[in-house]
Parts: C-alpha cells; structure tokens; sequence
C-alpha cells in the first residue's frame, strides 16, 4: 500500500534540504512571482530555499505588472508560503486556478485563508500542520482535495466541501483532531486511505449514496463516532476503515458492501447494534469484529440468516436476528400506534404528543412532535404517550 502520510520529523529535515539561491523572477509589493512559459502569467512562488518569505497578512493580487510587462496571477506554487509561521492571513483570487503542494505547509500562524472560485485543484499537503487554521470554505470549482492537504490542522474545526468535489484523497484530514462535523456530498464516489484518521473529535459524518468505497483505515481512531450509516452504493469497506471507533454504538451498513476489511470495525468497544443489508454475507475475517462486544446484536435479512450464522468473521455474533420489510413490533391501542415503513418511524393517533427515540444502547437520537420520523436502517426503541415499543427499519 502506498505509504502517504510520512513521520513528521523525516519532513522536516527534507524540506529543509535544499540548494541555495532564488527561486523567484521579479517580486512586486512583497510578493514573489515566477514566470510560466507562455510569458503571459505567473505563480506566486518564494523568496528563496530558505522559505519563511511572508508574515502577517497578505492579498494576491489577480494580475501584477512588472517592468511595463502585465501577468495574470493563475497558481500557488509548490511551498509558495511554507514555514511561513509568521504569516496570518492570505486572500488567494480568482484568477488563481490551482494550489501547488506544500503551498501552505507548515504555516503554523495562519489562522484565516480565503481561497478564490478558480481554484480546481489543492494539491498534496498544501495546508499540511497549519495548526492554527480553524475552518475553510472549499469553493464550488474544486474537484479534488489532494492527499494530506489538512494533515495536521488540529485547529481546524470545520469544513465545508463543496458538490464539485469528486474525490477525497488520502490522508486529507488526517489527525484533524479538532474537526467537529464534515458533510461529504452527494459529488465524491471515493473517501482515500487515511482521509479521516484519528479525527477523535469528529461527532458526525455523513456519507452519500455516491461513494462506491470507503478506504483503508479511513475513519480510524474517530473516537467521537456514535453511529456511522453506510449507503447501498458502497461495495467495499476497507482493512481498518473504523478501527478503534471507541464511541461507535450502532452500524448500518448497505445492501451492496460484498467485502468488510480486516479489522475494519476492531475495538469498536460499545457497538450495541450492527446491521447488514447484504442477503448475501459480505465476505471478512474474524478480526474485523474483534474487541466488538459479544453481546452487540446483529440484524439480517430473514431469509439469510443461517448464511450469516455459517459465514466467517459473522459467526462472531452469537445473536443474529432476522429483519425484513414491515418486521417490526409496533403498539396499537385506542391512544397511539407506532408503524415503521419506507423508512421513517410514523406515530398516529397522539397528534401533538412528544415522541422520544433511543438507540438499542440508550442513546436519545430524537425528540419532538413530528408524526414521521426518517431515520437509517436499524433497531430503535420509541416512547410515547406512556408506552414503549421496539421498532427495526
């Protein structure tokens, strides 16, 4: 597997590995340019190998003149403002149409970054350890986040990616510690190797039925998961992908995953619930469950579950249950009735009334008076009007 995410010290010393001399062809007002071939536009570039070229705050401009000579400013270069741990701020135009790798690398005062909607592409590592970065706006032209572009960004708190996206590289939040709450949209069919690991404060992700597969070690160490709903698009969850999601207490997965990597749920210590779509048992090992509590309930399609109680890695449940359409418990009295059907849980007959609902582990994930209540496949337990009932979506 290639290995993108390297030990921070070892990037340290090749980054600072270089010859001497200027890497730039004309500065105007502070910045440093260089020339593309076509003698009409540049990229911003830096001072010399030495890097730390920028501090405080500083707007690129969309076109600069230099000797009598007018360039539009189309890209970041490679490491334009690497190690620029005095630089605050950079606004970035929208005549800029891609940032280069390690543009932004280690810039550990950059705290605001505003980036232009010409932006395709942010290359690898391009925001690697800029630790004082607390949240990006991604505009609506990039297609593709590189691999490791926020590595490192502990700061960072949110993000927001935007519908052009198509791919999430790996390791793009890599350690992102502070990241809070990431929505993926409907636009990306992969998340890479890496992309979320150890982002222990992540709460809540939320993955579309675009992405076809999910990579290895993806959400590892996302400590702050409580749930994670994989959609019927996914084929594959990769070796590791949820390893060590400490606070995961129910899983849904899709009817197409045909494949679950090797410890892709390990230690996941407080699932309660598990939910397989698959008629057909999604092929893995004994290890992707391990450290998974025995007494975690695995849901199946009716007509599968002796295929499940045979499969490996599955016969590690020693409860399976059998699910099916309109394969619910429901209470029916003269005051309420609770149903479930395509799937949301409807409550009839109390209008106004407030409806609790809990996971099978306790956990409140609704309360209020709506009479539909959409939720993802699984086991729920609902309270209202004084009664309480099990329902499986």
């Amino acid at each position: 597997m290639k290995k993108i995410i390297k030990e921070f010290w070892i990037l340290a010393i090749l980054l600072s590995v270089a010859l001497s001399g200027y890497a730039y062809d004309f500065s105007v007002d502070g910045i440093y340019y260089g020339k593309n071939s076509d003698g009409k536009t540049v990229y911003v570039t830096y001072k010399d190998t030495n890097y730390n070229s920028y501090m405080g705050s500083v707007v690129i401009p969309s076109t600069v003149t230099y000797s009598g000579t007018t360039y539009s400013v189309t890209s970041i270069g490679d490491r334009a403002f690497s190690w620029c741990k005095r630089q605050t701020s950079v606004t970035i135009p929208n005549s800029v149409t891609s940032i280069g790798e390690y543009a932004f690398h280690w810039s550990s005062g950059l705290t605001s970054i505003t980036i232009g909607n010409s932006v395709t592409e942010i290359g690898s590592e391009a925001f690697f350890e800029c630790t004082s970065l607390t949240s990006v706006t991604i505009p609506n032209s990039v297609t593709k986040i590189g691999e490791a572009a926020f590595c490192g960004c502990s700061g960072l708190t949110s993000v927001t990616i935007p519908n052009s996206v198509t791919s999430i590289g790996d390791g793009a939040f890599y350690n992102c510690s502070g990241l809070k709450l990431v929505t993926i949209p409907n636009t990306v069919t992969s998340i890479g190797e890496k992309a979320f690991y150890w982002c222990s404060g992540l709460t809540s992700v939320t993955i579309p039925n675009s992405v076809n597969s999910i990579g290895e070690n993806a959400f590892y160490g996302c400590s702050g998961l409580t749930s994670v709903t994989i959609p019927n698009s996914v084929t594959s969850i990769g070796e590791y992908a949820f390893h060590w999601c400490s606070g995961l207490t129910s899983v849904t997965i899709g009817n197409s995953v045909t494949e679950i990597g090797d410890g892709a749920f390990k230690y996941c210590s407080k699932i309660s619930s598990f939910t397989s779509q698959n008629v057909i048992p999604p092929v893995t090992s004994e290890s992707a469950f391990e450290g998974v509590p025995r007494s975690c309930q695995l849901y199946v399609p009716a007509s599968s579950k002796v295929a499940y109680q045979r499969a490996v890695g599955w016969i590690f449940f020693t409860s399976i249950n059998a699910i099916g359409e309109g394969d619910i418990e429901t209470i029916d009295s003269d005051s309420v009735s609770v149903t479930a059907a395509g799937g949301a849980i409807r409550v009839e007959g109390v209008e106004g009334a407030e409806a609790e609902v809990y996971s099978l582990s306790g956990a409140l994930l609704y309360r209020g008076t709506d009479s539909t209540i959409a939720l993802p496949r699984g086991v729920y337990i609902v309270k209202v009007a004084g009664t309480t009932t099990k329902v499986i979506l």
